[in-house]
């Protein structure tokens, strides 16, 4: 199971979705398609019931530091659907070794 996990979160760490871009290399449209953390699928405009959300970057005290997030993390409404969103976040925070805390810290 280690080994089917790690596989499947180097093939989303090794991907990133962009929006169109013209010979110039601006960005021509708005929107950026998102992708499932856990399934790799593209998450399209009628998905309604999947989610989003950041994980933002904390200081040594635990207050959320200002700025960009840590991470970005999205789950497809298919994957919560099957009553497994919690289990696919858990691997996802393991794999990028932010769960669980260590009683050190």
């Amino acid at each position: 199971q280690e080994k089917t996990m790690s596989l499947v979160n180097r093939e989303f760490a090794l991907t990133s979705m962009t929006g169109e871009t013209d010979e110039e290399g601006s960005r021509v449209s708005q929107y950026i398609p998102r992708k499932c953390a856990a399934t790799s699928r593209i998450l399209g405009p009628k998905d309604r019931s999947s989610i989003q959300f950041a994980l933002p970057k904390v200081d040594s005290f635990g207050r959320a530091m200002p700025g960009d997030p840590e991470e970005t993390i999205a789950i497809s409404g298919y994957i919560r659907a099957k009553g497994r969103s919690d289990w696919e976040i858990e691997k996802l925070l393991r794999s990028k070794n932010l769960y669980p805390i260590p009683d050190d810290q």
